[in-house]
């Protein structure tokens, strides 16, 4: 089972319910969060230096939060993986859910959501379109 995070409040709340299903019928998770581009606007040597920096903060932070994350699922006694990936996060989920063969995505409606969620859509409904294995969203109640 392919659960994608980015650490908000409602992929807690999805992995929760990954965990229990994992549980029951004694499969892996695979805990994946993607790192995704960020463009700046400014001088190329700048530009250069500061995307450097900030993508390996944003892959340290991620490594971070996976441990944190895969420790309770071995405290819940759950087989899994942590993997960081790189791109736009619908693609990115969707290839290794195809590339690891998985037989469910589990994954939240509500993540941290941006001002671009709003004019292409979110991740979630993306990843619900295309996807080529059942798709568990789950909803975080307000």
């Amino acid at each position: 089972m392919l659960v994608p995070t980015d650490f908000s409040v409602g992929s807690n709340h999805a992995l929760k319910y990954a965990v229990g299903i994992a549980q029951s019928m004694k499969t892996a998770v695979h805990l994946v969060h993607v790192v995704e581009s960020v463009v700046y606007f400014s001088d190329s040597v700048r530009m250069k230096h500061g995307y450097d920096e900030l993508s390996n903060e944003l892959e340290t932070h991620a490594r971070k939060n996976l441990e944190r994350l895969g420790r309770k699922l071995t405290r819940s006694k759950v087989r899994h993986t942590e993997t960081v990936l790189h791109g736009k996060a619908a693609e990115e989920i969707l290839a290794y859910a195809n590339r690891c063969r998985c037989d469910m995505i589990c994954i939240a409606n509500h993540g941290r959501g941006n001002i671009e969620n709003m004019i292409f859509g979110s991740t979630t409904e993306k990843v619900l379109r295309k996807a080529s294995c059942p798709v568990l969203v789950v909803r975080i109640h307000e």
